[in-house]
């Protein structure tokens, strides 16, 4: 399993001990996002039945308060964004942001930050997910 990725401008690939996975950084350290794939198969059909897909959503949020669901293509495939707001005990509020890319092995994607510096980063998590080629 493995894939290409074209980093976009002010993006680097940090070097971290996942298995079969990336951790990808922006320079300043706004923001980063994690790579993983993830055992099983995701059926793109699944993206169609909005009950699976509000479903699928909360799975992968973790129970906490989802803020936005959105489907796109992403290399080819059916994805779904997830964003979602996570105030763990004793640490200031944050927005996680986890992406399911769907096919014969599944891609997850997730991001966390604090609200302020999401805000300001998700462009750029925008423009990376544009740039996230899994390989075929």
């Amino acid at each position: 399993m493995g894939f290409e990725i074209e980093l976009a401008p002010g993006w680097v690939e940090r070097e971290v001990s996942l298995e079969d996975g990336l951790v990808l950084a922006a320079g300043d350290g706004r923001a980063a996002l994690v790579v993983l794939p993830v055992e099983g198969e995701l059926d793109p059909a699944v993206f169609d039945d909005d009950a699976e897909v509000d479903k699928l959503a909360a799975e992968f949020a973790g129970g906490h308060e989802i803020t936005e669901k959105k489907k796109f293509e992403l290399a080819g495939r059916r994805a779904l964004a997830v964003s979602f707001i996570d105030a763990p005990e004793g640490e200031p509020a944050g927005r996680g942001l986890v992406v399911i890319v769907s096919g014969p092995s599944i891609w997850v994607m997730s991001s966390f930050m604090e609200e302020e510096r999401y805000e300001a980063a998700l462009p750029e998590v925008q423009q990376m997910l544009t740039t996230f080629k899994p390989a075929r």
